[in-house]
């Protein structure tokens, strides 16, 4: 057993890793900015060339990003039986995942597992493996907006990387104005794909 949680952890599927499977994380792991696609077009003529990418949606747009994990499992007592129990949860499977390192932000991805190896030492078999995920560019984040609206207020909500469209939640009726838009709101949670938020920080009354 390990004698205490580490305080880096991977919670996948609602499931600590570390408490339910006795996987340890080691330190330092892989999780850098996914990269921008890019779809160039070169015009005879033109100096220079026409990027497309954000003609779209009009931001950047990203390829999955990668993570990597390195763990070790200590004092395992039936190393094969391990192997299957940690490659059925999480080789091929596609989850919602995140890390104590960073709670509040939610990632999606789909997990491979590689490179096992063990080792007998004083504290018994030593399991190590690596898990990688190919997850989605962006991380979900829980924040929240608290807006008392009486009498009317313009919020400046910070969206991130990506447009999203909001759950507002109302204790009674409420007008929201956004990009020359009005929506009358009557019911106590309302989300709409005509209420979409872009990217940035964005002011909404």
């Amino acid at each position: 057993m390990y004698p205490e949680l580490p305080k880096n952890r991977l919670i996948v599927n609602n499931i600590d890793l570390t408490e339910e499977y006795g996987m340890i994380l080691l330190d330092g792991y892989k999780n850098d900015p996914p990269t921008v696609k890019s779809q160039d077009i070169d015009i005879p003529g033109r100096d220079g060339k026409i990027d497309l990418s954000e003609l779209l949606l009009g931001r950047p747009v990203y390829n999955s990003r990668t993570l990597e994990f390195s763990f070790i499992c200590i004092n395992v007592a039936d190393v094969e039986l391990k192997k299957t129990e940690i490659s059925s949860l999480l080789n091929g499977k596609s989850y919602d995942f995140r890390m104590t390192m960073d709670p509040d932000r939610t990632y999606h991805g789909r997990f491979a597992v590689s490179n096992f190896a063990h080792t007998i030492y004083d504290v018994g078999e030593v399991l190590t493996f690596n898990v990688n995920v190919t997850a989605d560019p962006f991380k979900k984040s829980s924040a929240r907006y608290s807006i008392p609206a009486v009498g009317g207020v313009v919020t400046k909500i910070n969206v991130g990387g990506a447009s999203v469209m909001p759950l507002i939640i109302s204790g009674g009726n409420i007008v929201v104005e956004f990009n020359r838009k009005t929506y009358n709101i009557s019911s106590p949670a309302y989300r709409s794909t005509e209420l979409s938020l872009p990217s940035g920080v964005v002011p909404v009354y």
